[in-house]
Order: C-alpha cells, then structure tokens, then sequence
C-alpha cells in the first residue's frame, strides 16, 4: 500500500473469478483499476470510498471498517441479492473468459510489437 502508485496483484482477481465479493486492502484507486480491467465492483453493497483516500493508513482503516460492515450482513445479503448473486456471476465470466481473451487479442500483440507496456494499464 503506498500512497499513488496504481496497482494490483493477482489475488483480487482470483476471489472475483471464484464468486467472492472483494474489498481490496491496496493502493490507491486499484478498485478504479480493476474496473478498467472489465469487472464490476461491489459499490452499494460495500462503501467503496475507501480507494479514494491517498493516506496509506487511513485507507486500510477504511477498508477494514467496509469489512466489518460487509461481514455482518454478508451471508443473508448473498444468499437473498440477486442482483449481487448476478454481479458475482459476471465477474467470474469476466475473469475466466473475458480477460484471457481481451489478453490474447489486444495485450499480447502490443506487447510482441512493443506498442505496450509489458503489465497493461499500470500508472494510468
């Protein structure tokens, strides 16, 4: 967690792909990041302002306390939101199927034709 770079690893993906909804303890604007990937974040369901605070610190307690909340109607909300159950569902689509092709298609030759960065849409 620093205060500006934009960036993300593999794990928030790997909950998106396997229906969880995710509350990333990261860098600043990931959430805005992973958007631009394709998926679908939980605002609504989870306060997501949290990824707008610059202080390292203060985002973590944010995002902490946006667990907290979510942990306490989460099982209830999933089991009965079908909206959210319809979210989770492309997020998982997106993850397995979009992002592997939007990765074939667009980032791969880029990256053999040296037209992109090596990791797509890092510093944006």
């Amino acid at each position: 967690m620093v205060a500006y770079k934009r960036r993300f690893t593999e794990k928030p993906l790997k909950a998106l792909a396997n229906l969880h909804p995710a509350i990333l303890i990261g860098n600043y604007g990931a959430l805005e990041q992973i958007r631009d990937f394709g998926f679908q974040t939980f605002d609504g369901w989870i306060d997501e302002s949290y990824d707008r605070i610059e202080d390292p610190q203060d985002r973590f307690e944010a995002a902490y306390a946006a667990f907290l909340d979510f942990r306490e109607k989460s099982r209830a909300l999933i089991l009965n939101d079908s909206d959210l159950r319809d979210l989770l569902i492309r997020n998982a689509q997106t993850a397995m199927v979009d992002l592997r092709v939007r990765y074939r298609d667009e980032f791969d030759p880029a990256l053999v034709k040296g037209t992109k960065q090596a990791v797509p849409l890092q510093g944006q």
